[in-house]
Order: C-alpha cells, then sequence, then structure tokens
C-alpha cells in the first residue's frame, strides 16, 4: 500500500474519530441537560405532592372544624330553644317544626330559630304563617330576617319607627293602631 494511500486513511479515520468524539461530547452535554430538567421536574412534582397533600391536610381540618362548629352552634340553639318552650320535648317538637319551615324559606334554619327564640322570649307566639309572613317581608325589602325580627320587637314596646324600613307605616288614635303596607291597612288593638 503506498504511504499516500495509508496517509490519507489515517487521516480520515482521525477525522472520523474527531467528528465521532465531538459527537459524544454533544450527546454528554445533552444528557446532563436532560438529567438536570428531570431532577428538577422531579423535585417540582414532589414539592407538588407535598403541596397537594398539605392542601389535603386543611381541607380535612377545616371540614372537621366547620362540623364541630355547626355542632356548636346546634347545640346553643337546643338550649336556648329549651328556654325559651321551658322543656326538652318542647325544644325537639319546636325544633322539628321549624326544620319544617326553614325548607320553604330562603332563611338559614339557624336564621329562624334564632327567629322563634326571640318571638317566644317577646311573649309572642311565632307561628308557622307568621315567621313566613315576616321572611317574606324581609327578603322582598332586601333585609335580613333578624332585623324584620327587632322591628317587631321594638313594636311590641309601641315603638313602630323600624317597620318603616320595611315599608309598613303606622298611625296611632287611642288604643287603636292602623299599619298600611302595600295600601292594604289592618287596625288593631295597642298592644304587644
Amino acid at each position: 500500500m503506498p504511504a499516500n494511500v495509508a496517509e490519507l486513511q489515517i487521516k480520515v479515520l482521525s477525522d472520523q474519530v474527531l467528528k465521532a468524539e465531538k459527537r459524544l461530547k454533544n450527546l454528554e452535554k445533552q444528557s446532563k441537560r436532560t438529567s438536570s430538567s428531570t431532577g428538577k421536574l422531579s423535585a417540582a412534582m414532589g414539592k407538588a405532592g407535598l403541596a397537594a397533600s398539605a392542601a389535603a391536610a386543611l381541607v380535612s381540618v377545616a371540614a372537621l372544624w366547620s362540623t364541630f362548629n355547626n355542632v356548636r352552634v346546634l347545640q346553643k340553639l337546643q338550649a336556648q330553644l329549651k328556654t325559651a318552650t321551658g322543656s326538652v320535648e318542647g325544644a325537639r317538637i319546636a325544633f322539628a317544626e321549624l326544620q319544617g319551615i326553614a325548607k320553604q324559606m330562603p332563611n338559614s334554619l339557624t336564621d329562624i330559630t334564632q327567629a322563634f327564640i326571640t318571638l317566644t322570649n317577646l311573649g309572642l307566639t311565632p307561628s308557622e304563617n307568621a315567621i313566613l309572613s315576616y321572611g317574606n317581608t324581609a327578603a322582598a325589602m332586601g333585609k335580613e330576617l333578624s332585623q324584620f325580627i327587632e322591628a317587631v320587637a321594638d313594636a311590641t314596646t309601641r315603638e313602630f319607627e323600624r317597620l318603616k324600613e320595611f315599608g309598613i307605616r303606622s298611625s296611632q288614635e287611642g288604643n287603636r293602631v292602623t299599619f298600611t303596607f302595600r295600601g292594604m291597612s289592618t287596625q288593631i288593638g295597642n298592644s304587644a
């Protein structure tokens, strides 16, 4: 084999070796970048998993706290109902009736029960019709049921100012009071 040919073969082979080495270095760099990205992705996934676990734990704690608070509110209302009705049995019956009323109104059971308790403690008989009427009147005026109950409470002491917030006007003549709502008037005795 002539020397030129051998030299040419060595040169071609060395060029190919250099190109191969260059390719290997590029592959090595690419591999390191991929490994780094994979590591970062894994770390992020681990953190996301930890964050998801922490979020799930917080949701569970919040749900338990909410349940605990609901039970506390319910126990408080039942104790107030017992005082207002005078017995555990009266409280149980009243609460069952209030649950039925709550299905017919946009107000919460807590609001309706509180209204019942307030009216009862004022010496008024809070019938289903009365509570429904109070709730509807309050809702029509964009007010809370408790605000209307406070207006009724004031009216039992012959203070009718708050009723105006609900579109109810009053006038007194002697021992008679006339209430006007939406053009309809009702006259009653001037007593609670």
